[in-house]
Formats: C-alpha cells, sequence, structure tokens
C-alpha cells in the first residue's frame, strides 16, 4: 500500500454525549490525547485495545494486522514495556463530521523516534474510536512537542455523489498516482501533494 493511501486523529470524549457529526477536529485530537494518556497506566496494548475498534489495522512488522493481532487483550503487560509517548501536531476532519485523523510526533522513554498517524471514525453511540493506526521512524527532533496545540486541516469543499462514488474516485486517483510512482515517484507525489500536505517517509 502507498504510504499517500495512509495520507487521507477540551474533555473526556463521549461523557457527554454524541460528539458526531463533528463541526471541527476537536473530538478527534480529543480522543487522541485520551488514547496517549491511558498507555502509562494501561500500558500500551491495553490502551490501543481500548480505543480501538476489535477489527482496526495496524502496521507491525512490515504488514498489516488487526490490534488484536498485534496487541492480544490476554496478554500480560511486559515488565520492561517502554514508555511510549505520543501527541498531536496535525489534525483533520470529514466533510461528513464522522472520520478524522491526527499525527504527531513520538518518543519513546523520552527520545523522539519518529511520529504516528492515526485514522479515527465516529461511533452510532458517539464515541471515537480508531480504525488505523501506524507512523514512520523518521526523526520528530523537530516537531512542536506534546504541549503544543496542532495545525487543523480545512475540510475539502469536494462533493461526490454517494459514500461509493466517493470511495471510487479515491481509488482511481490512488491507482493513478501508484502508476505515476512506478516512474517517478517523487514527482508523482508532489504532483498531487497539496501544499500543506505530508509525506512519511523512513
Amino acid at each position: 500500500m502507498p504510504l499517500a493511501a495512509l495520507l487521507f486523529a477540551a474533555a473526556l470524549v463521549s461523557t457527554e454525549g454524541p460528539s458526531c457529526p463533528a463541526s471541527s477536529p476537536a473530538p478527534v485530537v480529543a480522543a487522541e490525547r485520551a488514547f496517549a494518556a491511558d498507555a502509562p497506566g494501561l500500558g500500551v496494548g491495553g490502551s490501543f485495545n481500548k480505543w480501538a475498534l476489535p477489527d482496526a489495522v495496524v502496521i507491525a512488522e512490515g504488514r498489516a494486522q488487526t490490534v488484536r493481532e498485534v496487541y492480544s487483550p490476554d496478554a500480560a503487560r511486559p515488565v520492561d514495556e517502554p514508555r511510549l509517548e505520543w501527541w498531536p501536531n496535525w489534525a483533520g476532519l470529514a466533510r461528513s463530521g464522522d472520520l478524522g485523523f491526527t499525527t504527531g510526533g513520538v518518543a519513546v522513554n523520552g527520545a523522539r523516534t519518529g511520529h504516528y498517524f492515526t485514522l479515527w471514525a465516529c461511533q452510532p453511540d458517539g464515541r471515537w474510536r480508531w480504525v488505523y493506526d501506524g507512523g514512520s521512524g523518521a526523526t520528530a527532533a523537530e516537531v512542536p512537542g506534546p504541549d503544543s496545540e496542532p495545525d487543523l486541516m480545512a475540510a475539502g469543499q469536494g462533493v461526490s455523489a454517494s459514500p461509493e462514488a466517493a470511495m471510487n474516485e479515491v481509488r482511481a486517483a490512488e491507482a493513478k498516482l501508484a502508476g505515476a510512482a512506478r516512474t517517478d515517484q517523487k514527482a508523482a507525489h508532489l504532483a498531487v501533494l497539496a501544499e500543506d500536505g505530508r509525506l512519511y517517509v523512513a
């Protein structure tokens, strides 16, 4: 899957009633921060399972797996588990208000080691749950820290005839990008990258 396909995550989320469709990425940012805040107490696996849908996808060991394959709910927390921290530096929300993302820096035992990307979906009960989590090992040394406010991406202005039509348009755009990237990856991505777009590489 090309990296571009992954570039499509306040108060406690969902405790005061439904929060979707949302009008801004704020509930997604709040969900991400709550997800990260649970990691020290619940452990990485506990936090990942708490905030994910059961079939949420994680990129681990170079392939896509479900969150429960990577972090079994029955597994004991490792005694030597590293301290994993992450925080949103950038966030966006779909025009529908029920799908969003955040991305930002990652630190392991205090050392900034990469970037994460989480895709969130609002559930019928109004709670936000993540459906995809991945990232890059590229340095996060220069990104703003956990106490900063993330930049917010403006909502898209295009309108599709239906969700199915929108997905077909995305598939067609991905296929076109993949085809162009086989010849010149850099030029292919620059041709479709927004002015404020981000492309994570190793």
